[in-house]
Protein backbone atom coordinates (compact mmCIF):
# COMPACT_ATOMS: atom_id res chain seq x y z
CA UNK A 1 0.00 0.00 0.00
CA UNK A 2 2.19 3.20 -0.98
CA UNK A 3 2.08 5.81 1.95
CA UNK A 4 0.71 9.02 1.91
CA UNK A 5 2.49 12.13 1.33
CA UNK A 6 1.89 14.74 3.78
CA UNK A 7 -0.23 18.01 2.85
CA UNK A 8 1.43 20.84 1.89
CA UNK A 9 0.63 24.12 3.98
CA UNK A 10 -1.51 25.41 0.99
CA UNK A 11 -3.35 21.95 1.23
CA UNK A 12 -3.83 22.06 4.82
CA UNK A 13 -5.23 25.64 4.25
CA UNK A 14 -7.83 24.40 1.47
CA UNK A 15 -8.75 21.13 3.38
CA UNK A 16 -9.17 24.03 6.13
CA UNK A 17 -11.82 26.02 4.14
CA UNK A 18 -13.27 23.39 2.75
CA UNK A 19 -14.26 21.47 5.99
CA UNK A 20 -15.56 25.13 7.70
CA UNK A 21 -17.78 26.06 4.54
CA UNK A 22 -19.13 22.31 4.86
CA UNK A 23 -20.41 22.65 8.11
CA UNK A 24 -21.29 25.71 8.20
CA UNK A 25 -23.15 25.03 5.01
CA UNK A 26 -25.11 22.51 6.78
CA UNK A 27 -26.01 24.70 9.99
CA UNK A 28 -26.59 27.97 8.61
CA UNK A 29 -27.63 27.15 4.53
CA UNK A 30 -25.40 28.75 1.32
CA UNK A 31 -26.76 32.29 1.73
CA UNK A 32 -26.53 32.29 5.39
CA UNK A 33 -23.21 31.75 5.52
CA UNK A 34 -20.64 34.30 4.72
CA UNK A 35 -16.86 34.22 3.59
CA UNK A 36 -15.53 36.09 7.41
CA UNK A 37 -17.70 32.82 8.83
CA UNK A 38 -15.67 30.49 6.94
CA UNK A 39 -12.60 32.29 7.32
CA UNK A 40 -13.40 32.20 11.35
CA UNK A 41 -14.14 28.65 11.48
CA UNK A 42 -11.15 27.73 10.57
CA UNK A 43 -8.37 29.69 12.01
CA UNK A 44 -8.17 32.13 9.13
CA UNK A 45 -9.53 35.35 10.51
Amino acid sequence: MPEEKPLSKGEQTYAAIIEAAYALFLKKGYHGTSMRQIAERADLA
